[in-house]
Order: structure tokens, then C-alpha cells, then sequence
């Protein structure tokens, strides 16, 4: 059964704000009409308020600069393509972004390859396993990625093809999995934090060369 609470969190958590939301979401084109009435009924079921309050699911933005660039971002996406939900400003109070899905973007647009670190879901539909891998690498990035499937070899398989540094089988950003190094691939990051790996950024290396005298010679 499809975990709805997964896609919530994508843009719930930190409202979108988080570097690791996975706001771009790839559907098989048999399913994509099931998920977008799911989705959509889900996320117009979300409650906007204050962060202090414990019945709330979305809070504001960082900024009134961050809820102007999300607002420039919304905009592309109504010339673009199709709202599904959302789309526009919340009258909640001052930065608050209704959660929004967009369908029918193409992936070269602004939305789609930029990151517009709020609460917005670009929803795009695939027929192969080939097409949806070389769809999801056609970026710059490559910090965080999710495979959901009940089939554990594929979901396997394309973890492997997916060119990102952390990626989430049947669940999305794993903050809490300190025993692994977390990082980028590509442009994504600055190399790797937690894990073993981590201890390594706090050594510095040092190479020390010894000239040997020469061994005695021989006499013949």
C-alpha cells in the first residue's frame, strides 16, 4: 500500500525547506492518474499555521525573500504547466505557500532543474525503468534521490543507476542514519559528512621521505 505520509513529508518538513526534498516525483504512467487524486486530496487536507502549534502541518517560510522566490517559482509553473493543488500564496499570515503540485512541466524548465526549496511537488509521468533513471540524472545535482517499489530488485537496480549520493528505498531523507557517510554527487555537497568517512575531513595527511646511504658495495 502506497504511504502517503512519505510524499507529505517531502514538503511538510521544514515546509519544503530541507536540501534533500525530493520535489521532483516520477510516477509510472499506469498509476499517475490513482496518485495525482491521492496527492491531491492529502496535501489539501494539510493544516497552514504557526510552527508552535502542535496541530499544525506547514508552517511559513524562512522569509518574506524566500516566499517571493517560491511565489516567482509558482508563477513559472502555472505558464508551464498544470496546478494540481495549490499554486499560489496562503492568507494564513505573512510566507506561507499552499502546498502545490504541478503536472505536465517539461524537464527542462526552471522549475523542474532548479531548486525551489519549498513546499512544491513537480509531478512527471514515465513508461520504462530506462526512461525514469535518464530522467532523474539529467541534472547538475545529485544530493538525494528515492526509489519507492514493492519489488525490492528494482528498487535495488535503480538505486544503483541513480546518480546521487544518498538514496532512500521505500522512505526519503534519512537524517537520522549517522553511521553513514552523507553527501553529493556531481555539484551536490562538499563531500561527505558522518560515518567513518567523516573523521577523515579533521586529519590532515603528511608524507615523510627518508634518503637511504647507499648499500656498501662489494669488492669483487
Amino acid at each position: 500500500m502506497l504511504n502517503l505520509n512519505l510524499f507529505q513529508l517531502i514538503i511538510s518538513q521544514d515546509s519544503g525547506q530541507v536540501c534533500t526534498a525530493s520535489s521532483r516525483v516520477y510516477v509510472q504512467r499506469s498509476a499517475a492518474g490513482a496518485l495525482k487524486r491521492l496527492l491531491v486530496s492529502r496535501f489539501e487536507s494539510l493544516k497552514l499555521g504557526s510552527p508552535t502549534s502542535t496541530d499544525t502541518d506547514l508552517g511559513p517560510q524562512a522569509d518574506a525573500t524566500q516566499a517571493k522566490s517560491i511565489a516567482s517559482f509558482l508563477e513559472v509553473g502555472k505558464k508551464e504547466g498544470t496546478v494540481l493543488t495549490g499554486g499560489e500564496q496562503s492568507d494564513v499570515g505573512a510566507n506561507y505557500i499552499k502546498p502545490t503540485i504541478f503536472a505536465g512541466i517539461q524537464d527542462d524548465s526552471r522549475i523542474n532543474v532548479e531548486e525551489v526549496f519549498g513546499p512544491v511537488l513537480v509531478l512527471h509521468e514515465f513508461d520504462t525503468e530506462e526512461e525514469v533513471v535518464a530522467r532523474a540524472n539529467d541534472t547538475e545535482y545529485g544530493l538525494y534521490a528515492s526509489v519507492l517499489s514493492s519489488n525490492v530488485d528494482t528498487a535495488l537496480r535503480v538505486a544503483r543507476a541513480l546518480e546521487a549520493g544518498n538514496v532512500g528505498v521505500n522512505c526519503t531523507s534519512p537524517f537520522d542514519s549517522y553511521e553513514l557517510p552523507f553527501g553529493g554527487y556531481k555539484s551536490s555537497g562538499v563531500g561527505r559528512s558522518k560515518g567513518s568517512n567523516a573523521v577523515l575531513s579533521w586529519l590532515e595527511e603528511k608524507s615523510v621521505y627518508i634518503r637511504q646511504k647507499p648499500a656498501p658495495q662489494r669488492e669483487s
